[in-house]
């Protein structure tokens, strides 16, 4: 009987980890619509042809993660697969939004920065 005790807690321990994953996807799902307007706004528009490349990479792994959301959801929803295989279908999803969040934060410095070119104009003048 002890193992059938073990087997069920740790089902239930996975059932509870699961639970606080589909929580962070929930919040995450949230966070990549915050970071699909940020890079909508005219005010982080790219300057320089390598400004470019990232804005169109961030914009690309933002549709991404869209996508992957929805696909773990549907996976989800139809009982398809395994709950330790959606479990890591979400962790990492949520490792490339914690990188993603970190490239736009990198991104969104470099674009507000004031170029240094003009700020020595206007220091000259």
């Amino acid at each position: 009987m002890e193992k059938k005790a073990s087997l069920f807690e740790s089902n239930s321990l996975l059932r509870r980890s699961f639970a606080v994953q589909l929580n962070r996807l929930d919040r995450n799902e949230r966070d990549i619509e915050f970071f699909k307007k940020q890079l909508g706004s005219y005010l982080v528009e790219p300057k320089t042809h390598e400004d470019f490349s990232v804005f169109y990479k961030l914009n690309t792994e933002v549709s991404y993660l869209e996508n992957s959301c929805t696909f773990i959801y549907l996976k989800i929803r139809t009982h398809e697969t395994a709950l330790d295989q959606i479990s890591n279908l979400i962790d990492t999803h949520l490792k490339r939004t914690k990188l993603l969040a970190h490239n736009i934060s990198v991104y969104l410095e470099k674009i507000k920065k004031p170029e240094t070119s003009n700020l020595e104009y206007r220091m000259s003048s």
